[in-house]
């Protein structure tokens, strides 16, 4: 088993690997589509995801009062600072909410037809290039799970490099595993093999935080 790899030059066949996994695909979104406790399931989720990150903003907002409440001065600045506080609260609310809507907090593999869709949907995703035998790919992945429910901000996806020719093509993918990070469907960074996070398999999954906060900020995590 391979712990990572170089993909072989397709250039001369992606048209017809293309046309193949088109097929493929739509007997695929067709298998889907007649799945609907799949749909449930992911409803379900959202609802859940959403009950814990209110319950955690009242929490803030209840303490954001008391500590308002036991601080000294004007009753009045008090007062606007406090509703200016609140409404930036419920604004970081909604800001997750919409973000859970969209199937953030979660990783998930996509499929190829499902791409650009995906890509174009959030301001930020996260696509993880992988090979279904290769170790680090796995390794990867391990800690995505890991991360992803805490990273409402980037939706994590991963997508299988031997079914997504196209893509993998177009956006030149060479060396498995690649994270490619997207802005408002834009490629604008990524991250090739281990390199960037210490360049071996032992790694902490902070690490991976803070190169995917590398992407999306330009700078190092604090």
């Amino acid at each position: 088993m391979k712990s990572s790899g170089f993909l072989a030059e397709q250039a001369g066949h992606t048209g017809a690997a293309l046309d193949a996994a088109v097929e493929d695909l739509e007997m695929r979104k067709y298998l889907l589509d007649r799945r609907p406790k799949e749909s449930t399931t992911h409803t379900a989720k959202v609802v859940m995801m959403q009950a814990k990150q209110t319950e955690r903003h009242n929490e803030a907002e209840e303490k954001e009062e008391e500590a308002v409440c036991v601080c000294g001065g004007n009753d009045d600045d008090l007062e606007v600072l406090r509703q200016q506080r609140l409404q930036e609260l419920k604004q970081q609310r909604r800001q997750e909410q919409e973000h859970l809507a969209k199937g953030h907090g979660e990783y998930t593999e996509i499929i190829e037809q499902d791409f650009l869709k995906t890509v174009t949907g959030s301001t930020w995703v996260a696509c993880h290039f992988f090979h279904k035998d290769f170790e680090r790919c796995k390794i990867l992945d391990k800690h995505l799970y890991e991360i992803a429910p805490k990273l409402l901000a980037v939706k994590l996806i991963s997508l299988n490099a031997e079914k997504a020719a196209f893509f993998v093509s177009k956006l030149q993918v060479k060396t498995l595993p690649t994270i490619v990070f997207f802005k408002e469907g834009v490629a604008v960074d990524r991250m090739i093999g281990f390199d960037d996070i210490g360049g071996v398999d032992e790694f902490p999954t902070s690490r991976l935080v803070e190169r995917i906060h590398r992407a999306v900020t330009g700078t190092e995590e604090e």
